[in-house]
Parts: C-alpha cells; structure tokens; sequence
C-alpha cells in the first residue's frame, strides 16, 4: 500500500501487489515461527500449492505427490527428518501407502493453521486455532475436505472453490 501513497487513487494492481505481499510474508512468518518442529514445512506448502480449495485429500494423492514423495524421501535422508520411510513407501506404492503420508502431511498444515479440515459432509470445516477440536492424522480419510487458510492463499496460488 506504500506504492499507493501519493496516488489520486488505488488500481487493482496495487491491491493484488498488497494482497501477494502480505500473503507472503504471512508464509514467511508461519515458517520462521514453526521452524524448530517443523523445519520441513517449507516442503510441506508444496504439496498444497496450486490445489483448489475445498478439495478431497484423494484429489491431492497424485502424480505430482507420488514424484514429492520420492524428492522428500531423499530430502529425509539428507537433513535427517522423520517421515522417510513414509514418504518411501508412499513412492513406492502411492495407491497402498499414499493416505498414510498425506495424513502426515496435512496433520502438520492443520498444527499451524495453514489449512482447516472437513472430516465428513456433516460437519464444518474445522481450524486448529479456531475450535477447541484434536484432529489427530488418523482422523484424515480420502473423502475428507482440505481448506486453505485464506491468509495463505495468494502466495500458495490456491484456487477457488468456484473455479
């Protein structure tokens, strides 16, 4: 919005240029804030971005994750970071162990707020720091539903439900 200043008014350039700066700076924030437990949330995001909001953890167990979890694997190796043998197995066999490291995955997005989960049809989607609900990786089925938080969005080049 500094670029803003001065101007007679604010273009729609300027309010996306905003929009994308905060957004990243929220990633940043949740990365520096979640570094000592996570230190791989960085490659965590990545699983995410780009996916449409609102979307069933199967549409998420793919091509594109099965070639992540072979990356990660090695990356696990390297940095010493647990889930190795998950990210393994779900390159291995996506279809027989993909769930089991997605769960992971996404159990971890949800501890620091980065998306909120809708177990079944029946419920809301839930956020870690919103409800006083535990969500355990367990909890995560095929049919259950991923939402970005919105802070998150822009810089994760997330899709709308509506696209």
């Amino acid at each position: 919005m500094e670029k803003a200043e001065g101007q007679s008014f604010i273009t729609e350039d300027f309010i996306k240029q905003a929009e994308y700066n905060y957004s990243s700076e929220r990633i940043i924030a949740i990365r520096e804030e979640w570094s000592r437990d996570y230190p791989y949330l960085k490659d965590f995001l990545e699983v995410i971005r780009g996916m449409k909001d609102g979307v069933e953890v199967a549409h998420l167990i793919n091509s594109k994750f099965e070639e992540f979890s072979g990356k990660f694997s090695d990356t696990c190796k390297e940095k010493n970071y647990p889930f190795s043998e998950e990210a393994a197995n779900a390159y291995l066999g996506l279809s027989r162990y993909g769930l089991a490291f997605m769960q992971s995955i996404l159990n971890v997005l949800y501890k620091v707020g980065v998306v909120g989960l809708k177990l079944t049809p029946q419920q809301r989607r839930v956020f870690s720091f919103s409800e006083n609900i535990n969500i355990e990786k367990y909890h995560i089925e095929m049919t259950t539903k991923v939402y970005v938080h919105k802070a998150f969005c822009v810089s994760l080049s997330i899709r709308s439900s509506e696209q």
